[in-house]
């Protein structure tokens, strides 16, 4: 759970598409505000994590980690991606705190059409533990592992 409420893109408060240069500009208003003791808040400081604590020590250590490419992609695997309107909008209900609201929109999409193609994703665990429609049975097209 450790690579979920430490994930760098968390700590620095930025979605998992950012490129070197927003990495670098957050980086540095981060440095800036925590050396004041300002707090900064996100949009995916979502209520149901743990409270995320920025120092300029843990903003340093998020940018350090997520330098090489290597590593920046191991940790976005462990952080939300705003790819479609499905997810925008499941992430905007994360944001008022629904978790069950936002695991529903996510079902439907992913549900909605059996011939879509779907790439393999790492999920949150409380957000599998919390779904009742998640089938277990295998077969040429699916697997749930």
């Amino acid at each position: 759970m450790d690579a979920i409420k430490n994930n760098p893109f968390r700590v620095l408060g930025l979605p998992i598409t950012a490129s070197e240069r927003e990495i670098a500009k957050q980086v540095n208003m981060l440095a800036t505000y925590t050396a004041m003791g300002k707090e900064n808040f996100f949009d995916a400081d979502f209520n149901f994590l743990s409270k995320i604590e920025r120092t300029p020590d843990t903003v340093d250590e998020a940018r350090k980690q997520i330098e090489k490419s290597e590593s920046k992609f191991l940790y976005s695997l462990f952080w939300f991606w705003n790819n479609n309107s499905m997810d925008e909008l499941a992430l905007e209900v994360l944001k008022e705190g629904n978790t069950s609201k936002a695991i529903e929109i996510w079902e439907k999409s992913v549900f909605a059409n059996k011939n879509k193609v779907y790439l393999s994703i790492v999920l949150i665990e409380n957000l599998i533990k919390h779904s009742n429609n998640w089938s277990d049975q295998k077969d040429e097209d699916h697997s749930f592992v």
